[in-house]
């Protein structure tokens, strides 16, 4: 990560852009806080993993303000499982922690491409339900990142789509497109 820093600042003194970048996980893997917005110019690697956790993180703070989280009102009583890979589950769960107790994130083990696969983005139907059946409690909603489906579907990479997984859970499926959407469907709650 250092010698990629050096690089960056090299490129950023000539060229004006960063030109080389590490995916997230390797900030994630190492604790290391996400490089700030700026040192993803752009976002011109996002499809590869390059910058997704920056980009949600700056996108949960401009939909939820500011000056700082509030609780969601509505959410303190049916439990809403947000399904994250294991990679960014702990990010996210700083974040909806503070919004109601009801709501868990559920790291989900990649066993379809093996749990080395930590990413959200390459979970599928049959991991998910798997995972979901296998909590003591079941939730009243889940929601799934948009990544986890195929681009314009509703297809996970196993070819389960969301609506089966929905009928065989017996659970209502929310797809969040972003942060924006994320805390809009929980603000909601089940009536979404």
């Amino acid at each position: 990560m250092d010698e990629v820093a050096a690089w960056q600042a090299k490129f950023r003194a000539e060229k004006g852009n960063s030109f080389v970048y590490l995916s997230d996980e390797f900030y994630l893997r190492a604790g290391s806080e996400i490089p700030a917005e700026e040192f993803y110019d752009g976002y011109p690697q996002l499809e590869n993993g390059i910058g997704l956790v920056r980009s949600f993180l700056t996108d949960w703070q401009e939909a939820s303000g500011c000056e700082g989280l509030t609780p969601i009102p509505g959410m303190d009583g049916d439990p809403v499982v947000a399904v994250s890979g294991t990679a960014f589950a702990p990010v996210l769960s700083g974040l909806l922690q503070p919004l109601s107790p009801a709501v868990r994130v559920e790291a989900v083990v990649n066993d379809f491409f093996g749990p080395s696969v930590n990413v959200s983005g390459l979970l599928t139907g049959r991991d998910i339900a798997a995972h979901i059946r296998s909590l003591a409690v079941q939730p009243q909603l889940i929601v799934l990142p948009a990544t986890t489906l195929r681009k314009n579907e509703r297809v996970f990479l196993d070819g389960m789509t969301a609506d089966e997984l929905e009928r065989e859970l017996g659970v209502p499926v929310r797809i969040a497109a972003g942060a924006a959407e994320l805390r809009s469907i929980l603000a909601g709650g089940l009536s979404r």
